[in-house]
């Protein structure tokens, strides 16, 4: 994972690049392999970014990345599982790439199909800001299923985001102040459901969401994807093939998301802890590749016994990182 953050202020007021790096700073925990900072030349919008380098470990994966024409910037968090695939529409179209990260794929996407076409064809898990010059308009976005965080704010100064809370307020206009409503879906449902979050002010933004923000004020906020949508479709088309076609049509879908999510320039691992899931994408990494080092983690008292029989059948080395039950269990 890496930690994005940054600024679009009000007329008037400029992006102070302290403020801007304590706020990125907040979130080294997400980006231990370096940092960048990036603000406009009028001073209306600075970009940070903390990296923790998966793809393209050189310097042309660094970010806050600008696009080729200069138009758009880009900080980013996640990976885009297809970047591939749309790497070779996209130099089909005349783009030249100088590096081979995904990142770079995104920039070259939103070049030529702009932001909002763009976010359906990506299949990934990202959190991401894109300023675009030429309109003066920042763009959040977020994935499908909200697996990367991204917070907001609107404050006296302009908009303020981030990937964690924490780098919000290391900005310093933003009151800490509970939230009723979050406090209370808390202590209802065990976590916060988006757009709420624990205080007043900030929001969570919705997955599937993207916001468009000019002038230090949030604009727009639109979703380019709704699971209500998509389950109601499913539910007027059902699968009407069978029960063998279901089960190959599903383990075809599993080992293509497996192997997209193996993409990686750095060694790669999987958590096992015996139960199905993990079972499941352990097995079919092993059918991919013998090249990796297994991590498994485990709750001793647990998983003991499933994991010793998924070690027996799966023929690969395994390593242990065993969690201490009464650690675990106070820290829940």
């Amino acid at each position: 994972m890496c930690g994005i953050a940054g600024v679009v202020v009000r007329s008037g007021v400029l992006v102070e690049r302290e403020r801007l790096a304590k706020m990125t700073n907040h979130l080294t925990h997400r980006g231990p392999d370096g940092i960048g900072l990036w603000i406009s030349d009028n001073g209306s919008v600075g970009l940070g970014h903390r990296r923790l380098s998966i793809i393209d470990l050189s310097a042309l994966g660094a970010q806050p990345m600008v696009s080729q024409s200069g138009r758009y910037v880009i900080t980013y968090n996640g990976e885009i599982y297809n970047f591939r695939e749309l790497r070779e529409v996209l130099e089909g179209a005349g783009y030249r790439f100088v590096g081979h990260s995904d990142t770079e794929v995104v920039l070259a996407a939103v070049e030529l199909w702009g932001v909002r076409r763009s976010l359906p064809r990506l299949r990934g898990m990202f959190a991401f800001a894109i300023w675009d010059e030429q309109e003066q308009r920042l763009w959040l976005a977020r994935d499908r299923i909200g697996i990367k965080p991204l917070y907001f704010a609107e404050t006296p100064v302009g908009v303020v985001f981030a990937s964690e809370l924490r780098a919000i307020h290391a900005f310093g206009d933003t009151a800490q102040e509970i939230s009723a409503h979050g406090l209370s879906a808390y202590l209802r449902y065990g976590y916060i459901p988006g757009p709420l979050t624990i205080f007043r002010g900030v929001t969570k933004l919705r997955p599937g969401a993207c916001v468009s923000v000019s002038g230090g004020m949030v604009r727009e906020t639109a979703d380019y994807w709704n699971i209500d949508e998509v389950a109601r479709r499913g539910a007027e088309e059902p699968v009407a093939s069978g029960e063998a076609a279901s089960v190959a049509d599903l383990d075809l879908h599993l080992r293509q998301s497996v192997r997209e999510h193996m993409v990686s320039d750095v060694p790669i691992g999987a958590f096992l802890s015996g139960g199905i899931d993990s079972s499941t994408v352990a097995a079919l990494m092993q059918a991919e590749t013998q090249n990796f080092m297994w991590e498994t983690t485990t709750l001793n008292r647990l998983f003991r016994n499933c994991r010793t029989y998924m070690m027996s059948r799966l023929p690969m080395s395994h390593r242990f990182l065993p969690i201490l039950w009464p650690v675990w269990h106070a820290s829940r």
